[in-house]
């Protein structure tokens, strides 16, 4: 997962020059209860308020929405996560 453009510690896009690592277990986390159990409620606790997504700006409630038009779409969706691979970014 990228976190400059996911980030997954409130209050990133305030702070871009601070990069933050987060761990594989709350990765698999967030692709398991948001994916694969359609709880995009659990989004809230992983994004930040405001974060930048696809290198536009955005809010954990449009995420969600996004999410749960997606996951309304194609009901029976849902992810594995064979790998979680850390980038580095220098700054």
């Amino acid at each position: 997962m990228c976190i400059g453009r996911h980030p997954a510690v409130r209050g990133m896009i305030d702070q871009p020059s601070r990069i933050r690592r987060v761990s594989e277990p709350r990765v698999r986390e967030y692709w398991r209860r948001v994916w694969s159990e359609q709880d995009v409620a659990f989004a809230r606790e992983f994004y930040a308020p405001r974060f930048v997504q696809n290198d536009r700006e955005t809010t954990v409630e449009a995420f969600g929405k996004g999410a749960a038009a997606f996951l309304e779409h194609f009901e029976d969706f849902g992810a594995t996560i064979d790998r979680v691979s850390h980038a580095t970014t220098s700054s």
